[in-house]
């Protein structure tokens, strides 16, 4: 889940660069995802609540960070 919301995080700032490269972002969670279930430490019912929970709260910080450089007016990234 905090692999996956930062990864969201980071994608949605890097998408205003315009960055072809941002998708390679979620290659890290995805392998960390992989390795969980291959190890048979989760579930895929459990990998899957978490990826759903990191893209929600990625998304939600990602507002705040919005919101916050609108009111202190810091220019984004």
């Amino acid at each position: 889940s905090n692999n996956t919301g930062i990864a969201v995080f980071l994608f949605l700032i890097l998408m205003q660069l315009k960055n072809r490269y941002r998708f390679w972002i979620f290659l890290f969670p995805l392998i960390i995802e992989y390795s969980r279930m291959y190890l048979g430490v989760h579930y895929p019912s459990d990998i899957l609540c978490g990826t759903l929970d990191g893209i929600l709260w990625g998304f939600v910080f990602y507002k705040v960070f919005q919101y916050l450089s609108k009111k202190w007016n810091v220019e984004e990234v």
